[in-house]
């Protein structure tokens, strides 16, 4: 499946946050785990052309409050910092809001360069996902 991708371009401001494709009040459609591995998130933006956001090397995955609309304030990829440890509590569906629970995780991000996704809604679905490779396709 991945060599029918037709990958486009990932553009990120200096904050990790996606500037192109355009994602904002973009709505997401689809959220499908493929493997173990992968997830696909599927994405209509406002002019109605859909893409796809793919998280590749699929360590933790967690979207929230999926609904009919699921509109797109932001979209945030970047490499995971020691201070994105207080993410992981919520990954991992833990009650602990102590991120030292989570040394070796942490660590194993850190050394290995895997990235941090976020989706924060304007309404909907949030995201929160661990992964080692972001790619978009249309």
């Amino acid at each position: 499946m991945k060599s029918e991708r037709s990958e486009v371009t990932l553009s990120r401001g200096s904050e990790g946050l996606v500037t192109s494709p355009s994602v904002h009040d973009a709505r997401i459609v689809v959220i499908d785990v493929e493997d173990r591995h992968t997830a696909r998130i599927g994405l209509i933006d406002e002019r109605g052309s859909r893409f796809n956001l793919y998280l590749e090397g699929l360590r933790k995955l967690r979207a929230d409050g999926f609904a009919e609309g699921n509109v797109v304030l932001e979209i945030e990829v970047s490499p995971f910092r020691e201070a994105d440890s207080v993410q992981l509590p919520a990954l991992y569906f833990s009650d602990g809001n102590d991120p030292s629970e989570f040394k070796e995780e942490t660590s194993r991000a850190l050394r290995e360069g895997w990235r941090l996704v976020r989706v924060d809604e304007s309404y909907g679905c949030s995201l929160v996902a661990l992964c080692e490779r972001v790619t978009f396709s249309e």
